[in-house]
């Protein structure tokens, strides 16, 4: 009687083999099923073909920028004095001219009435002495007065004439100092920031408002020297920003001829139009010229999103077969294809 005897290294390979017969079941192995990804239909099934061409297309490189009003105003007192009113706040528009801040003047309105009766009462002794004058010579004439006499008068009257011109220059004063108490817009613009309130101390020099221009905004990229050196003074550029999601041609304005050395750039401007959108000191970018290059550009419809995927379907012996593909930048109606497809191929939408 003969005995079997089952030989222990056989079990690991039975498992390891009925596991790998399991994972190509689930691979689908043993199934008439088309993997996902190919597809195929038939040539009746499909429309909207597009045969992939290359076109020669200008390649860019996008650089931080900056919107900076080019007219900034910071507006001070030539006066001290104590703040009474501030009439705007931040992001009020002016026009040139407006009042913007009124000063305590009270001091000055006093000193304008002491220098106005001070002129009434020199000119009435100037008149009388004037009179005096007149006086004298008629009876110099006459041999009734003394030559004395007449050098009398007429340097009274001369006097008063001086102390007269000096009173009216101390009433210009007063009244130019009553003018800088009302401190007025110099230019027609937005209001930046208010850096003072009312009740406060004006010294001279010190900032209390800033304006700027909005006719005056540009854009301002710090380019790579190997950029910017390829530049022109009026080349129009696309400017993105990022605030309004808008895409706008600047031109070139100035290229400040002197490098950063720390960066290694250029500093370049570029004008804006005027747009209410348009802000001091948003983020923009700039789209900036750096070669040609082949691209391939098909109609965004063609391209089909299956998650984070993008897919196109492609004619191949007259049936679609499904490709993922990498895209780029949108232009219109078409978008950018990176890599997947190559040109002659043929892509199409399968019918619903």
């Amino acid at each position: 009687m003969s005995t079997s005897r089952f030989h222990p290294a056989a079990i690991p390979v039975a498992a390891i083999v009925g596991l790998l017969l399991m994972v190509a079941w689930m691979a689908g192995m043993f199934s008439d099923t088309q993997a996902p990804g190919t597809d195929s239909l038939p040539t009746s099934e499909y429309t909207d073909t597009f045969t992939v061409v290359a076109d020669e297309a200008l390649h860019t490189e996008a650089v931080v920028a900056s919107i900076e009003a080019r007219d900034i105003t910071r507006i001070s007192s030539q006066l001290l004095a104590r703040i009474t009113a501030i009439n705007v706040r931040a992001g009020d528009r002016v026009n040139a001219g407006d009042v913007l801040i009124t000063l305590e003047n009270d001091g000055l309105l006093a000193q304008k009435a002491q220098a106005s009766a001070r002129i009434e009462a020199v000119q009435s002794s100037l008149q009388e002495a004037q009179a005096n004058q007149q006086r004298i010579s008629r009876l110099r004439e006459q041999g009734l007065a003394s030559a004395s006499e007449q050098d009398s008068v007429n340097a009274t009257a001369s006097r008063l004439s001086a102390e007269l011109d000096a009173a009216r220059q101390q009433l210009s004063e007063v009244d130019n100092a009553l003018e800088y108490s009302q401190i007025r817009a110099p230019i027609a613009g937005v209001v930046i920031d208010r850096l003072a309130e009312p009740g406060n101390m004006a010294t001279p020099g010190n900032p209390l408002l800033s304006l700027y221009n909005p006719r005056s905004l540009q854009v301002q990229a710090n380019v790579r020297e190997s950029l910017a050196v390829q530049l022109q003074k009026g080349q129009t550029l696309e400017v993105h920003v990022d605030a309004i999601a808008q895409t706008i041609n600047a031109d070139i304005v100035e290229i400040v001829p002197a490098a950063d050395l720390a960066a290694r750039s250029f500093l370049i401007k570029l004008s804006l139009p005027e747009q209410s959108q348009l802000k001091q000191g948003m983020s923009a970018h700039v789209n900036v010229p750096v070669d040609t290059r082949s691209v391939i550009r098909i109609p965004r419809k063609l391209v089909q999103e299956y998650g984070q995927l993008d897919m196109v379907w492609v004619v191949e012996n007259e049936l679609l077969s499904r490709r993922m593909v990498r895209t780029g930048n949108t232009d219109g109606e078409y978008v950018v294809i990176l890599r997947g497809l190559q040109p002659g191929e043929t892509v199409a939408l399968p019918k619903a």
